[in-house]
């Protein structure tokens, strides 16, 4: 009984190699071609999609309000009304800047006034923005340690 099972086995095995051997032999791929690329047309941008461009640029993502960034053309003053910018906090609407005036720490908020001048937020660069009748000044906080960055004169 067990020789017929083996045998029967055996026989089966046999017929599987012999099969798949000749399956494997049989069939090729197909051979491969190159695929047939067309010239494309010349891309035609939409007028004022240059400008569009330059809006979304100037507008940031991530800020909630979406305003522009205030422009760099604003003067750079190391105090104003007698108050130096010690700190900046937050971004975007809820930008606050700490200034330092005789010997009293103002937070202000943007928004807020200093005498005449409103502050209006933050430029790329870090600095408090402040406007007055179409005048803008920019109010930078010293970073402590820039001294020790720099190469030294030799």
């Amino acid at each position: 009984m067990l020789n017929r099972l083996l045998t029967a086995w055996c026989l089966l095995a046999g017929v599987l190699i012999v099969v798949l051997f000749a399956l494997t032999r049989s069939y090729a791929p197909p051979p491969a071609q190159a695929p047939q690329i067309e010239a494309l047309p010349p891309l035609q941008t939409p007028q004022g999609a240059a400008d569009s461009g330059a809006q979304a640029a100037a507008r940031p993502l991530f800020w909630p309000s979406r305003k522009a960034q205030a422009s760099s053309a604003a003067t750079t003053a190391g105090s104003l009304d007698g108050a130096e910018a010690i700190g900046l906090a937050g971004e975007g609407e809820h930008a606050v800047v700490l200034l330092k005036q005789q010997d009293k720490i103002l937070r202000l908020a943007q928004g807020a006034a200093l005498g005449n001048w409103v502050f209006t937020g933050l430029d790329a660069q870090g600095a408090a923005i402040f406007e007055h009748n179409g005048e803008r000044r920019a109010l930078s906080v010293p970073r402590p340690g820039r001294e020790l960055l720099a190469p030294p004169n030799h």
